[in-house]
């Protein structure tokens, strides 16, 4: 999740005065599923709604006064009342109160302080009960009506707390932190816009709070004025070092510039100095994740859902970083968790079933994931400016990964997982849809899918991106066939064999499991011994033996480069260079050599000049032959200045680097995948439409 999306808001609890506050650090009130932003604390609510004059020094209780009429005692309890309340004793101020009521029960002074009593109770729907009644007979009244916006804010939404907020401005435009609350309604309901405009007021009035300078910060990431917000944030934790929401803030600000590895040891900063706010924990797990570093987000995200059970975010990320380290029966209960508390998420829906498919319960994962697509056709998103992409998808983790691929910001995504029997609605589902992406990649991993998917695919008339008829003849034995006898191109023989029927292979061989992909499994057999014994190990009926080629450089380096076709466009990936012929970024030293990282920035930004002409214009007959809308190939140059190929074919991560201040130079060609993509899926889309025009 990006830093923007980190600092978006649920109702936070009622805003009262900083001593209130701090004589109730338990008070809670309940979250949306996406809530990580803290409950912010202002003055915004008056001491007391007890009086409107300047209230007298508490005095003791007269010993008559039970004897006499409430009306004659009743201003000097209030008085007591309002003290007791601003000392933090809040059960006594109640039982002041009541006794007022008990001899007035309609006195609305009574009422509104045992309003506001409620409010900071976490008794939201309590006290929005007592005060809207009063809200006719105090039109003029703000503070009255600001504690009214309060509660309508938790009981309901920040969107219908707004006119209240508005109108107590209207009524007292000084009251700076009416207009603090004003702007996180508008800032929480969606309007980043008009919540920075307010902010903006807030923070000119009062330049030296960290409180207002936070918020501030918080509408401009809002707004993706990411540079000025980080200034902003890092002035407000110049001003309070010990405030939390500060340093969360600045953290988000520092992770949506892409400087992940700056932001975790703010964010750090900020869980040590509010241990106990679960959404900073979120905050520094998806951090974590986002660094590839799982097993430290575990923690920190099993730590935010034992403090806030309610936080849905907390259990969703808890099951992603579980899944990611091999837990996939833990991922499904915290998955279960999240779908628990927000049974209408259909996301949340396909992140349970695939958990239960990869833990093994098939049964549950269908269910699962027809009851997330089934919500997605039930309330479809309206056609507009935003593309409405449908993905085809195999249950589990055998996809395309198109988080980066596909910009979620310029599309409305949903899966439509390909289930055995499963009965689709083709005209609610093209009725959803304005185009489809085929993410079943994988013709070994997910044949039946695959063949499904060919014939529903027509059925919906939607244009598709990437043909599921065209993903079996992408297979790794299928590419070494179909892109043999290219100049300039070095295709290494491959065959698909069984495992008790091996041929004899000359040389040193590759053995892989079919349907494998990341390196998993992959291993490299120099003699006959070794290639049973590797062959034996891979755990598969048959497995893919592929001639080794060996592509060290001179200078004694490996280098594997990626390259993606969209739309037939060629964009470079990566470069990665190691010691070993088995290359990943998390197996080279990519980040303690600055000279690799130059070579790859070099070749990220002029691939051509890197390859060669003679390169190049392999990869344009390469491509020729190639009938997808996406895929990419892994390469090496060999020690005669051909391609050598290592495979080509759909699967192909694009993504950002797992550490971006370090490899910022990755940021700018992934974007550009993404908009090629965008541009293709819209010309798709718009296609389609003229036809049937």
């Amino acid at each position: 999740m990006s830093g923007r999306a980190l600092a978006s808001m649920s109702p936070p609890c009622p805003a009262v005065p900083t001593d209130i506050e701090s004589a109730h650090p338990r008070r809670t009130c309940r979250r949306d599923v996406r809530v990580l932003q803290s409950a912010p604390v202002s003055s915004a609510l008056p001491g007391s709604f007890a009086v409107t004059a300047p209230l007298p020094a508490p005095a003791c209780p007269d010993p008559a006064a039970d004897e006499a009429a409430p009306s004659s005692w009743a201003p000097g309890e209030l008085a007591l009342a309002r003290h007791d309340f601003l000392a933090g004793d809040l059960t006594a101020a109640a039982a002041r109160v009541k006794r007022v009521l008990a001899g007035l029960p309609t006195n609305p002074a009574a009422l509104r302080q045992l309003g506001l009593i409620r409010l900071v109770e976490g008794k939201a729907a309590e006290a929005r009960a007592l005060l809207l009644p009063l809200a006719d007979r105090f039109p003029d009244d703000p503070d009255l009506t600001v504690a009214l916006a309060e509660a309508v804010w938790v009981t309901e939404s920040a969107a219908a707390a707004i006119p209240h907020f508005e109108r107590a401005l209207t009524l007292a435009p000084e009251r700076v932190a009416f207009r603090l609350r004003l702007g996180l309604a508008l800032l929480t309901a969606g309007d980043a816009a008009a919540a920075r405009r307010q902010l903006e007021q807030v923070a000119a009035a009062q330049p030296d709070s960290a409180t207002a300078l936070t918020y501030l910060g918080m509408a401009m990431l809002a707004t993706g004025v990411s540079v000025r917000a980080l200034c902003v944030l890092q002035r407000a934790r110049s001003l309070d070092g010990t405030n939390a929401a500060a340093a969360f803030q600045l953290g988000q600000a520092l992770r949506e510039l892409g400087r992940t590895d700056e932001a975790l040891p703010v964010l750090r900063d900020a869980v040590a100095l509010a241990p106990t706010q679960a959404h900073l924990r979120v905050g520094l797990g998806d951090a974590l994740l986002a660094a590839g570093r799982p097993d430290e987000a575990a923690p920190e995200l099993r730590a935010a859902a034992t403090l806030d059970p309610g936080m849905g975010l907390a259990w969703s990320k808890l099951g992603e970083t579980e899944q990611l380290l091999g837990e996939s029966a833990a991922a499904a209960v915290s998955f279960g968790r999240a779908v628990a508390l927000a049974p209408e998420d259909p996301t949340l829906r396909a992140m349970l079933g695939n958990a239960l498919f990869v833990a093994g319960d098939s049964a549950g994962a269908a269910a699962e994931l027809g009851h997330g697509m089934a919500l997605n056709w039930r309330r479809p998103a309206p056609r507009g400016e935003a593309l409405r992409v449908g993905i085809l998808a195999a249950p589990g983790l055998v996809n395309t990964p198109t988080d980066y691929l596909i910009d979620r910001q310029r599309h409305i995504v949903a899966p439509l997982f390909l289930l055995p029997g499963f009965r689709y609605p083709c005209n609610r589902i093209a009725a959803a849809h304005d185009v489809l992406f085929n993410a079943i990649s994988d013709a070994d991993a997910a044949p039946a899918e695959l063949a499904q998917a060919a014939a529903l695919a027509p059925a919906l008339g939607l244009p598709v991106l990437n043909p599921p008829a065209a993903i079996p003849h992408t297979t790794r034995q299928a590419m070494a066939m179909r892109l043999a006898g290219i100049p300039g191109l070095r295709v290494p023989p491959t065959r698909r064999v069984r495992r008790d029927a091996l041929p004899e292979f000359a040389g040193p061989v590759l053995v892989r499991s079919v349907g494998s992909h990341g390196g998993h499994g992959l291993q490299l057999a120099d003699s006959a011994a070794e290639r049973a014994a590797a062959v034996a190990a891979a755990g598969t009926p048959e497995v893919y033996l592929t001639n080794f080629v060996d592509f060290r450089a001179a200078d004694g380096c490996y280098r594997k480069l990626r390259l993606v076709f969209v739309g037939g466009e060629m964009f470079p990936v990566h470069l990665i260079i190691g010691q070993h012929w088995l290359l990943h970024y998390f197996r080279s030293s990519m980040a303690t050599t600055p000279a690799w990282r130059d070579e790859e920035a070099a070749f990220l930004r002029r691939p051509d000049l890197y390859l060669g002409p003679r390169v190049g214009a392999a990869l344009t007959a390469l491509a020729a032959r190639i009938e997808l809308d996406f895929f990419g190939i892994d390469a090496a140059l060999d020690r005669d200045g051909d391609l050598l190929l290592f495979e080509c074919n759909a699967t192909m991560l694009v993504r950002d680097s797992e550490r971006p201040a370090m490899f910022h130079y990755k940021r700018a060609p992934v974007r550009r995948i993404r908009e090629a993509m965008t541009a293709l899926l819209r010309r798709r889309a718009d296609a389609a439409i003229t036809r049937a025009g």
